[in-house]
């Protein structure tokens, strides 16, 4: 009884996890569709969400990539200062995983 506990409860985590990775991608592809269109303000919205999300997942990889989208709707919108921090995050981030274009 207790391992068909133990397995439902390690089904659960890994669901929610995998959960929260297609909501992470689902928000960084819907930013950058936003993005394309010129909608700046609405592709920055989602990507914060995305980053939040990844971040939560502890996927650092699309943490860096969805930072980088945000510094670029930021930088669009005028918003040279969010846009500098976000950048910064990016880069940050890049270097921690051995991104080798850094």
């Amino acid at each position: 009884m207790h391992q068909r506990v133990a397995s439902f409860a390690l089904f659960v985590i890994a669901a929610t996890a995998v959960g929260a990775q297609e909501t992470a991608d689902g928000r960084f592809e819907r930013g950058v569709r936003l993005y394309q269109e010129g909608q700046h303000q609405r592709a920055l919205d989602e990507f914060e969400l995305a980053i939040a999300a990844y971040r939560e997942s502890d996927n650092e990889a699309g943490e860096m990539n969805a930072a980088l989208w945000a510094g670029a709707a930021s930088y669009h919108r005028g918003a040279f200062d969010a846009a500098r921090g976000f950048y910064e995050r990016s880069y940050s981030l890049a270097q921690s995983i051995g991104d080798a274009a850094v």
